[in-house]
């Protein structure tokens, strides 16, 4: 892919079984993020919770993950790790379902 370019996945298998934005963001966006970096392609991946599609936005430097929008996103509720800490001990990710219980 050239830079300006982008790929949609339809229907990301990996966060539609999840259900999870924390596990999205910190074990495939981020990584894959930096897969691309590392081979001098800045990509920035925009995973969709209302779809759970995702959009991968070649030469676009991804934001922040203090600033990523993804993280301000509760989890869905499917989610299987929300009980986990990987919902409820990271401090970017925002309060999800089941830490409300």
């Amino acid at each position: 892919p050239l830079p300006g370019q982008a790929v949609k996945v339809d229907k990301c298998l990996y966060l539609e079984r999840s259900g999870c934005v924390a596990t999205c963001v910190h074990t495939c966006k981020v990584p894959t993020q930096q897969f691309f970096e590392g081979m001098g392609l800045p990509t920035s991946l925009e995973p969709n919770m209302t779809d759970l599609s995702c959009t991968f936005r070649f030469g676009v430097e991804p934001p922040p993950l203090d600033q990523d929008v993804s993280l301000r996103v509760p989890c869905l509720p499917q989610c299987t790790a929300a009980a986990r800490p990987v919902c409820a001990g990271l401090p970017a990710v925002p309060r999800t379902h089941a830490q409300e219980r």
